[in-house]
């Protein structure tokens, strides 16, 4: 359900869980590489031009990094999230 605007055009929507590889939410378990793309529609307006997210890696098994950008859009020069091996780490990303 999308929430109605504000005066500056932002929309708020109350937070969930999009990914979770402990339990298979939107994805299957496990551990990650490569591409994982998760499918946003119903949940942003169709003319959204951005999106504030939380990304948090917890219990990972060795060093990695995260890098979160739009499909279609050419790759970032750097990472939104990195971390160390058995650590908890979040970042917020715009």
């Amino acid at each position: 359900m999308i929430e109605d605007r504000d005066s500056q055009g932002f929309v708020a929507h109350q937070g969930g869980v999009i990914i979770d590889t402990r339990n298979g939410t939107g994805t299957t378990t496990g551990r990650k590489t490569g591409d994982v793309k998760f499918d946003l529609t119903g949940v942003l307006p169709t003319d959204a031009t951005g999106v504030v997210i939380n990304v948090t890696v917890t219990g990972a098994d060795h060093a990695g990094h995260v890098v979160g950008f739009a499909d279609g859009s050419p790759y970032p020069p750097t990472s939104n999230l990195n971390f160390v091996d058995r650590q908890t780490q979040a970042n917020e990303a715009i």
